[in-house]
């Protein structure tokens, strides 16, 4: 019988398995104060959700380990958020974002004088 030694390193020879990319469900509602965005991500904890904001970009990403997969998805932002104030919360693997309107974005009631 004879041995062959394999000089490469492991990670070349036993490539790890690739994982899924999903792009998670989710849904944008509206009102006066702000929009808030709810994703469907089951298998992130609210440690392992990413969540960025650059300039009118707003991305959501995050792995779920045991189910080997990734979760990424992009969403244009109207210029009118103030992404200052954003929260974001999790919850039986649904992330929540309120993305507050700025104030001058928010619906206005002018009051109609007598005479």
């Amino acid at each position: 019988m004879t041995t062959k030694t394999i000089e490469k390193p492991a990670e070349t020879v036993c490539k790890p398995q690739k994982k899924y990319s999903v792009s998670p469900k989710s849904r944008v509602m509206e009102n006066d104060e702000s929009f808030i965005l709810e994703a469907e991500m089951p298998g992130i904890s609210d440690a392992e959700a990413e969540i960025t904001i650059h300039r009118n970009e707003l991305t959501i990403a995050g792995e779920a380990e045991e189910l080997d997969a990734r979760y990424e998805r992009r969403f244009k932002l109207p210029a009118t958020i103030n992404t200052t104030n954003v929260v974001a919360s999790m919850k039986f693997g649904i992330l929540k974002l309120v993305l507050p309107k700025m104030e001058e974005a928010k619906p206005k009631t002018i009051k109609v004088l007598a005479g």
